[in-house]
């Protein structure tokens, strides 16, 4: 599984993304929490490891469903065989319903050509099991600034000092904005699915003085992840 650890950081290189250990590998690609081991398709060329996709085929409700658990490919054309590869995999188990979790990516219209569906999916929370230890993975020491209080509904709170050019995870600081939220939106404006405006005016994000919403929109710009990969199978 080494290899394909490898290729998958390698592809997504810059991208946010939770690391995959050996051991956490193994946790979650070999042996699934049914207990089922996952399949793999592999693409080689010239011996050289070009792709992988992991699956598990498993009831959904009445219907049967093939869940990609983890796919990577360095090139259109070696995606374009997996994506086939698994469609071939699908109806020799008779599946329903295929369905993966995948990152914004210019390959996109790879799964439009074949007939797939698509939508925006929501994101897990499992990134926001202590929400200040994501954001000082974004901490910059030498940022300056007025300090912001974030708080998720049901975590603790957060204080963050938002500066011009990013932010700065601080102990205390004297907020002077408060901004309210729940897990969902967060990770949707964490992940660049939607803008603090729009979800301000749905009420979704309140603030304690209307007339600092900017700040609060500098804190979102500042952590925003425009590239991120998380498969379905980190989230098991």
């Amino acid at each position: 599984m080494v290899d394909k650890i490898d290729l998958r950081n390698q592809i997504n290189q810059g991208s946010f993304r939770l690391d995959v250990t050996v051991e956490l590998w193994k946790a979650l690609y070999e042996v699934t929490r049914e207990g089922k081991p996952a399949n793999v398709i592999t693409i080689e060329r010239n011996g050289v490891l070009k792709g992988y996709a992991s699956y598990l085929v498993f009831p959904r409700g009445q219907l049967t469903a093939l869940g990609i658990l983890d796919m990577n490919a360095d090139a259109e054309d070696v995606l374009a065989e997996l994506v086939d590869a698994l469609i071939e995999r699908a109806k020799a188990e008779n599946v329903d319903i295929l369905y993966f979790r995948k990152a914004p990516s210019s390959d996109d219209h790879v799964f439009d050509e074949k007939g797939f569906l698509s939508f925006v999916e929501t994101v897990i929370v499992i990134a926001l099991q202590n929400p200040r230890e994501l954001l000082n993975a974004f901490s910059d020491s030498n940022v300056t600034g007025p300090c912001l209080r974030l708080t998720i509904k049901g975590l603790e709170p957060v204080n963050v000092k938002v500066g011009k050019q990013g932010i700065k995870v601080v102990l205390d600081g004297n907020p002077t904005l408060e901004v309210f939220t729940d897990d969902e939106t967060f990770l949707r404006l964490f992940f660049n699915q939607t803008t603090i405006l729009r979800e301000f005016l749905k009420r979704k994000v309140k603030v304690s003085n209307v007339l600092k919403l900017m700040m609060a929109k500098r804190f979102f710009e500042s952590i925003k992840q425009k590239k991120w990969y998380i498969p379905f199978g980190d989230w098991t």
